[in-house]
Parts: structure tokens; sequence; C-alpha cells
């Protein structure tokens, strides 16, 4: 049995098989490793309808998104997974497959989601938070859908595609956490080579310091100022996800006054629900 086959059948991921595994270690000395882990559907299976449940085997497209599982050891561990949209003649529609390991619009799976909620009803939402951190790699799906349509118009130049082609992972570490100087060097190249690829990397970079700011003032103006440079980039991807953060930016000014990490928020939902859920005879607040 092949490495790729044997972490497929512990990860129980039904209908997908592993097709890359990178493990690389953080910068901080405290800070645990990461494991990415890219995961490609079994084609000929019967789908699942996401929307009515109906059965069928026509994939219209695929779509990436990223994910957060369960810690592989002692590694955190993200998950890339190419999900099939699936032509249900019972809906007559277009919908995602439906997944029993994931849910709806969840950006963990299942069995991470009812972890921490299991571990909430034990142990206080900040120990929790930095047990199981939940905080989502939304950059890496830009990133990775640039770096696909450039190689694919690189395609008659086959040095310069393979060249892009094989900077998946280097292009989604965060610059601190590149291995050694080596991976530096490539990254520099990579980037001076190519105009879109290092717009969108500068961008994401950028993107993170919306987080710091702690008046709102600023940081709308620093929000502007972001958006504005990510629409006239016209890159496709980077200016549908600028557009796709753009409703939530009230929520991130809030942030800015009340600083709280998303796995601390679902922490308290979570142990919200628990309340209601074992108190029966309490009037319904929901």
């Amino acid at each position: 049995m092949s490495d790729m086959d044997c972490i497929t059948r512990l990860g129980c991921w039904e209908g997908y098989r592993v097709a890359a595994v990178e493990r690389f270690a953080t910068a901080g000395r405290g800070d645990r490793p990461r494991v990415w882990i890219a995961l490609e559907p079994i084609l000929g299976r019967r789908l699942r309808c996401e929307r009515c449940g109906g059965s069928g085997d026509a994939v219209h497209d695929v779509t990436d998104r990223w994910l957060r599982d369960l810690p592989l050891f002692d590694a955190e561990t993200g998950l890339q997974v190419r999900r099939c949209r699936v032509w249900c003649v019972a809906c007559g529609s277009v919908t995602l497959e439906g997944l029993n390991w994931l849910a709806p619009y969840a950006r963990v799976t299942v069995r991470l989601g009812e972890s921490v909620a299991r571990l909430c009803q034990v142990l206080p939402v900040k120990h929790v938070a930095e047990f199981v951190p939940c905080g989502g790699e939304i950059w890496g799906e830009v990133i990775d859908r640039v770096r696909v349509d450039e190689a694919n118009r690189l395609r008659h130049d086959r040095r310069a595609r393979a060249v892009i082609k094989g900077a998946r992972w280097l292009l989604l570490r965060n610059r601190e956490n590149l291995a050694g100087p080596e991976d530096r060097v490539r990254l520099q190249e990579l980037l001076s080579a190519n105009r879109k690829l290092l717009t969108v990397y500068v961008l994401k970079d950028d993107l993170k310091h919306l987080w710091t700011y702690r008046y709102p003032s600023a940081a709308r103006r620093f929000w502007h100022a972001w958006y504005l440079r990510a629409v006239r980039s016209r890159i496709t991807p980077l200016v549908a996800f600028a557009k796709r953060l753009k409703p939530y930016f009230h929520g991130i000014l809030a942030h800015c006054l009340w600083p709280l990490h998303t796995s601390l928020i679902e922490g308290i939902n979570n142990k919200i629900k628990f309340f209601v859920l074992s108190c029966p005879s309490c009037p319904a607040m929901f």
C-alpha cells in the first residue's frame, strides 16, 4: 500500500483520495508544525446533491475549498478539497456534492467541529482555542487559482509552466515560514518573473495588517485603499475575493474594538448551544 493510500484510509474522507501531502515547520519556536493535504475526488462514483439528497453521476465542474481538519499527530492540518458541483435532475440546477464529513458552507470538517464542541463542554473556551486553532487559510484559494491560471497560460512554455506548477506550497506558505534561503530565492525569482502572482502575494500579506488596527477610522482607510488595489488589479480571482469580503467589513471593524479570534467566537456559540440543549425547561431564546 502506498503512503497516499494509507493516509486516504486513515483520513476517511469518503469519495476522495490523497493527491499530495506536505509537512513544514513554522517560524516560532513554540509553534506547531503544519500539514497540508490535497484531496481529489474519486471519479466514477455516485454523487449526492447537497440540496435535495438526490443521486447522480454528472459532474458539472469542480471548485477548490480550503478547510481545517483535526490535528495530525503534532501538526495542524489543512485540506485543499476539489469539491464537485453536480447537475441535479431533481432540483434542475447545479449544486455542490453532499458529503457526510463536511457540512454545507463549513470551513472545518464535521469531526473537527464536533471535537471542538465536546472540548468546550469541559474546558474554558480560551484553552480550546489554543489547542485546536480554527482560523481559516482564506488567501490560499486566490493564490492557487491564479497559479493554475498562469500555468495554463504558459502551457506552450514547458519550463516556465513547470516552475509555476511546482510552486504551490511555496506560494501558500507565509514568508516567515519558508524552510531556508533556497526557498526564499525561489520565491523571489518566481514573483519577479510573474506580475500577477506578485500582485496577489503582496496583497495577501498586506491584508493581514487589517487585523492589527485598533481604531475603526484607520482600519476603514486601510480597507478602502486595499480594496481599490485589488479591484484595479483586474485579476479575476482576486477581484471576486475582494467583493465577497466587502459585505463582511462591518465585522472586521468590530474586531478593532473587540479583538476576538474566530475560534473563540465559535467556542462561545457552542457553549450557548450546549446550555440550551441541556436545559429543556429554559425558555426558547433563539
